[in-house]
């Protein structure tokens, strides 16, 4: 009887055992709601265990809703605080959709329809009557490479303009088809998420038809006397009824003074006083580096060529330069110009011809040079120097004037061409055909 007793004992406890552990596991479930935000669309809650994720459970979680792309899932209804679709559940919890607005087209607006072979590519300036879309870089393409504003145009090759573009937060521009002047032209592109697309935004691109009818009666050459030193001129080739500024300028003797009217005209305080003054000491060291031991650092020279404002960086054919020998330029037996890069490198020279008072030569780019005069019995064989017939040949693998020169130069060009010159240009400059 006792262990008759004894076993319907464990009978029944082995029973309560069961239930209570049905009766957890049945309280661990967790109800999830959505909120939708409109009487329109109703997602059934939705029951899950604990531990467990909703994703891949069937839930239909893009409902479709007219006038808007989709939901964005939050679990607050202030939308601070955005779903994860992997999260684990341990509570019941609601999640609250955030509707976005889908933007279906890009329409802008531009004077600039079409390119003309030889001449200097432009900037692109465009308006745009759509709304909630932020745009950013305006950058030109020709097949396969970026190329810049002021490069010569290619009547071989075929351009394009990228724009960047973001939609502002709440709306979309996935799929937006890009009008211009009313023409569809194609489609905004998200960026791709490792590129940072979800905060970036995407792009556009805009065929530009090329002219190739350039021929050589739109052409003609020009001789532009600098602005600052009118003694100093520069020769080229171009299209027809253009209008260029040309500027030279020695920054080996910049004064304390010069480097302070900088500084003011700055106005920033990066840009101290010491700061532009360690700047220049590097660059003039760069410049004897040029001269190396045989030469002598006559000059150091910042030259620039604008059209309309913009600056050029290149021309077919290069650029004649003429200089005019003063006192401090005479005595010596030849003379070079050293092209200088940022990282302080002078691989290319170019040697200069004596005419008279004058000092001649081709330059297949503009930039920031050396001047450097050498005298015979100083002079040793330079392997590395490269004539004017060799070096208007490389054109091409040449820098471009203004690629990165992050240095005093830089700033010596926005403020002094900008504040100083601009009286002188509009009122000396020397534009004149051969």
């Amino acid at each position: 009887m006792k262990k008759s007793l004894i076993i319907l004992s464990i009978i029944f406890a082995i029973l309560l055992l069961n239930l209570s552990i049905s009766n957890v596991y049945a309280a661990e479930n967790h109800i999830v709601t959505f909120v939708t935000g409109t009487e329109d669309i109703l997602l059934e809650p939705f029951e899950v265990e604990d531990g467990d994720t909703i994703n891949g459970k069937g839930i239909n979680f893009w409902p479709q809703r007219e006038g808007y792309a989709y939901p964005e899932w939050y679990t607050d209804p202030d939308f601070k605080n955005e779903f994860d679709f992997e999260t684990k559940f341990y509570e019941d919890t609601t999640l609250y959709a955030k509707w976005i607005i889908s933007i279906d087209e890009i329409r802008i607006t531009t004077e600039l329809t079409s390119l003309t072979a030889g001449e200097l590519l432009p900037e692109f300036d465009f308006s745009s009557t759509t709304e909630h879309v932020t745009f950013g870089n305006v950058s030109w393409y020709n097949e396969d490479e970026d190329v810049n504003v002021g490069d010569i145009i290619d009547g071989q090759k075929e351009y394009s303009l990228y724009i960047s573009a973001k939609a502002d937060d709440g709306y979309t521009l996935e799929g937006a088809v890009v009008y211009v002047n009313g023409e569809e032209v194609g489609e905004w592109i998200a960026w791709p998420l490792s590129m940072g697309g979800a905060e970036i935004g995407g792009t556009f691109f805009i065929p530009i038809e090329v002219n190739t009818n350039t021929n050589a009666s739109q052409q003609e050459e020009y001789m532009v006397s600098s602005d600052s030193n009118s003694d100093d001129s520069i020769s080229f080739t171009a299209i027809k009824g253009d209008t260029y500024s040309f500027y030279i300028k020695d920054r080996k003797d910049t004064t304390d003074e010069e480097l302070k009217q900088i500084v003011e005209l700055m106005n920033d305080p990066e840009y101290t006083f010491e700061s532009l003054k360690a700047q220049l000491n590097k660059l003039i060291g760069y410049g004897n580096k040029a001269a190396g031991e045989d030469g002598t650092l006559l000059k150091l020279y910042e030259i620039y060529l604008t059209n309309n404002g913009v600056e050029v960086h290149e021309v077919d054919g290069g650029f004649k330069l003429k200089l005019k020998i003063t006192d401090d330029m005479k005595g010596y037996d030849s003379y070079k110009l050293v092209y200088i890069a940022d990282d302080g490198t002078t691989e290319k020279a170019i040697e200069l011809t004596k005419n008279g008072e004058y000092l001649e030569g081709t330059l297949p780019h503009l930039s920031m040079y050396a001047l450097v005069g050498s005298k015979k019995e100083n002079t040793t064989a330079d392997n590395n120097t490269t004539t004017v017939e060799e070096t208007t040949t490389k054109t091409s693998n040449n820098p471009k004037t203004g690629d990165n020169i992050i240095t005093i130069f830089s700033i010596f060009a926005i403020a002094t061409l900008g504040a100083f010159t601009t009286i002188i240009i509009n009122k000396n400059r020397k534009v004149r055909k051969y």
